[in-house]
């Protein structure tokens, strides 16, 4: 048998996508990566990416992992044609530790701001006190 039951799934949905299977058919391709580079024609259909975008992360050599991250950095604006520049994960992930560490002291400063009003007493002395209580 040439193509595997899943690698023939993929190939099926993607003529009953209306989509040019010629593209990922091949036996070399695993399922999974038959499976991404359908999403890639349909999305080429969307006008996310050219042809060109798509027979380059067309590469049965390349991991599954491999041509998601290359399509995320081809994909194109379907009205201007532009590439749209999404943030690097590790930007991402900064950025969101960033406002989670400035919520939290935000957060910290005003229970610390209550709990002085509570006792009556200078908000900013009241973390000195409780740090010197815990030694």
């Amino acid at each position: 048998m040439l193509f595997t039951a899943e690698q023939w799934h993929e190939i099926e949905a993607g003529i009953a996508d209306k989509l040019d299977v010629t593209v990922y058919a091949r036996p070399e391709f695993s399922s999974e990566q038959m499976s991404i580079l359908r999403g890639v024609l349909g999305v080429e259909y969307d006008g996310y990416l050219n042809r060109e975008d798509v027979l380059s992360v067309a590469d049965p050599k390349k991991s599954v992992d491999e041509i998601r991250k290359e399509v995320l950095q081809l994909r194109r604006d379907p009205e201007t044609g532009e590439r749209t520049k999404k943030p690097d994960v590790k930007e991402k992930m900064e950025e969101t530790a960033s406002k989670q560490s400035s919520k939290k002291k935000s957060l910290l400063a005003d229970l610390h701001e209550k709990q002085a009003k509570v006792n009556g007493s200078n908000p900013k002395g009241q973390g000195k006190s409780k740090s010197k209580e815990m030694e």
